[in-house]
């Protein structure tokens, strides 16, 4: 239905299904939902399904062995955890998607790399598909593909190819490895469009918590290399600063990620002033600027809420386009916890596919004026 259809439906959301989404139709990042300091000392703001999954779910916390080094915490870490959030993100309901199609390519360092692509099952129609690259979360260190497949799978199903890509982490490979294999895979999609059938206009890049900075890295890659960019960015719950000195760390720690994690993610992944390793805390302004619009969902409850919200407002002043919405109530990664919270997925879902099938429309514009 285009853009004015996209708007329309975000606007039935405000109206009808999510009390307190605050949406901006003027090309402006929205707002930040202001808190209440109550709300910011207890669980009551939680959304209820969300405060039951937390009595239950264990915080996960790297083990406590002061003897261990950041590498193998990290991937003790990466061990017993892996498992548990591939449950979490499963949905056993998708049947509107299929199980996906694995191709490996070449990587940057004579590696190979991974990627499955999964298509909706309601349509033969893929050069009309948008298409996301999606890049996992975990801090740029831990967990795989394997762990986000049923998740990739679920955003398939509302109408878009999907590319989950089983880059690198930090504990199998120190950047900029994984970063390297996200552009890899980016490439390789871009250049294999006639073939795979996919529009090189539709290719859009995103992903959740530590996906996000690899996804503004891979980005900022293709323009230092002066390749084609992507055709928009979507960010789930980023995570975009290697430090703990935002509010928000503390506020809302041990909400199902605690800073200690983070720590060590930081700690193992490095290169804290170059800014293809955190280009969301030190790119310069000249290097965000023509950054692909951006399209970002944050949660309210989430020791990541201020890396979200800082910086989208620095793309926007960096003259991105950026779309970002405050998810009142919602934890870390809610939007991929499919089974507990099916209205803020669904919302989310939704709202992408409207955002990127806005582009084809707006390209469709462009060429009746050419």
């Amino acid at each position: 239905g285009g853009f004015n259809a996209y708007l329309k439906k975000l606007k039935d959301i405000v109206n009808k299904d999510y009390e307190g989404f605050i949406f901006d139709s003027k090309d402006r990042p929205i707002q930040p939902l202001p808190l209440h300091r109550s709300y910011r000392r207890n669980k009551t703001r939680l959304d209820p399904m969300l405060y039951a999954l937390l009595e239950n779910f264990p915080d996960p916390t790297p083990e406590d062995n002061v003897k261990s080094s950041v590498l193998d915490s990290l991937i003790a870490f990466n061990n017993s955890n892996d498992n548990q959030f591939a449950q979490l993100f499963s949905n056993t309901d998708v049947i509107d998607a299929d199980k996906g199609t694995l191709y490996t390519i070449d990587g940057l360092h004579g590696n190979k790399v991974p990627l499955k692509i999964y298509q909706p099952t309601k349509t033969t129609q893929k050069g009309e598909l948008p298409v996301l690259i999606y890049i996992h979360g975990g801090g740029m260190a831990v967990f795989s593909l394997r762990t986000y497949e049923q998740y990739c799978r679920y955003l398939s199903s509302f109408g878009m190819i999907v590319v989950g890509v089983d880059f690198r982490g930090s504990i199998d490979a120190p950047f900029p490895g994984g970063l390297y294999d996200c552009y890899a895979a980016y490439r390789w999609i871009r250049n294999n469009c006639n073939t795979l059938g996919f529009n090189p206009n539709l290719i859009f890049i995103g992903g959740d918590s530590g996906g996000c900075n690899l996804t503004l890295a891979t980005s900022l890659l293709s323009k230092q290399e002066l390749y084609p960019s992507p055709a928009g960015q979507f960010y789930i719950t980023p995570y975009f600063y290697p430090d703990n000195n935002h509010a928000s760390r503390n506020t809302y720690n041990h909400h199902l990620i605690n800073t200690d994690v983070l720590d060590l993610c930081a700690q193992n992944y490095g290169n804290f002033n170059n800014p293809l390793a955190w280009p969301g805390a030190v790119a310069s302004k000249e290097q965000l600027e023509d950054m692909p619009p951006v399209l970002a969902f944050i949660s309210e409850i989430d020791p990541l809420y201020d890396d979200g919200v800082e910086v989208c407002w620095k793309l926007k002043r960096c003259g991105v386009k950026v779309e970002s919405h405050i998810i009142p109530g919602a934890l870390h990664i809610a939007p991929l916890l499919t089974n507990y919270v099916p209205h803020i997925s669904e919302m989310v879902g939704r709202c992408l596919v409207s955002w990127m099938n806005s582009f084809k429309v707006n390209n469709e514009r462009m060429k009746s004026l050419l």
